[in-house]
């Protein structure tokens, strides 16, 4: 499904990433190539209903790209909005971006511990997004608006991390999917993209299909579908406000 972005441009690479987007946000170099996704066929399993080291690499392109595009539009949503609703000034968290939770050798961590693959998680101790390259590559199957779902949620984290806890969810998962759906809804109200009327029903079958399948869809922390979707069209149908304690 092809969005069109405005203000920017996004860009990407295959195999080594090495892009810098505005303010702090940037993303270091990694072999994604190499990455193990969940279900995706990799090129090994050609013959065996698999795909050619051509069809991986022009997948990984694609899903690159989307991730590009999806950080700079969320960060944007929330630089040109935060005064709205929030005081003092809007910090971007850190995009570490890309690891490959099937690797021993992998360097991300937080607090000192390697994320678990298929998972997706905001580092509170060193203000850092990150998203496990199987875990998009899968995504990505169920379609190109699960990435940008992925990366708003936990930049929603993110902007839990800035707020007074007394205006936040009991269930921070729920509220990240929120926060998700108000700025990906928001950035097209703003006309920094286009939002895809069915972006919303890729969005509501990938949780189905994805549930308790990675630790990013896990119900135990994160809520079942019907619980993520409910919070999703909270943000999507009220905006920001929606995402927060009402007194």
């Amino acid at each position: 499904m092809s969005r069109t972005i405005r203000s920017f441009a996004a860009a990407g690479t295959v195999g080594a990433l090495a892009i810098l987007l505005s303010g702090c946000i940037s993303l270091p170099p990694i072999d994604l190539t190499d990455a193990t996704p969940i279900s995706t066929p990799t090129p090994e399993d050609e013959g065996q209903g698999g795909i050619t080291d051509e069809e991986f690499e022009a997948l990984v392109a694609e899903v690159v790209n989307e991730i590009d595009e999806a950080v700079a539009v969320t960060d944007a949503f929330w630089a040109a909005n935060w005064s709205e609703y929030f005081t003092g000034d809007y910090v971007a968290p850190n995009v570490v971006g890309l690891y490959d939770g099937t690797d021993p050798n992998e360097t991300v961590t937080c607090n000192g511990e390697v994320p678990e693959a298929g998972n997706a998680f905001y580092c509170g101790l060193d203000d850092s997004l990150v998203w496990d390259a199987g875990l998009m590559l899968d995504a990505y199957t169920e379609g190109d608006a699960i990435i940008w779902f992925i990366v708003a949620h936990e930049w929603g984290h993110a902007i839990q991390a800035r707020l007074d806890p007394s205006i936040l969810w009991a269930a921070d998962e729920l509220e990240a999917d929120c926060f998700s759906a108000a700025a990906l809804y928001g950035a097209d109200a703003d006309g920094l993209m286009d939002w895809d009327p069915g972006d919303s029903a890729e969005i509501a079958n990938g949780i189905t299909a994805l549930s308790d399948e990675t630790a990013w869809t896990s119900v135990e922390d994160h809520g079942d579908p019907f619980d993520r979707i409910d919070a999703f069209n909270d943000g999507r149908q009220g905006g920001v406000n929606a995402c927060l304690v009402q007194e």
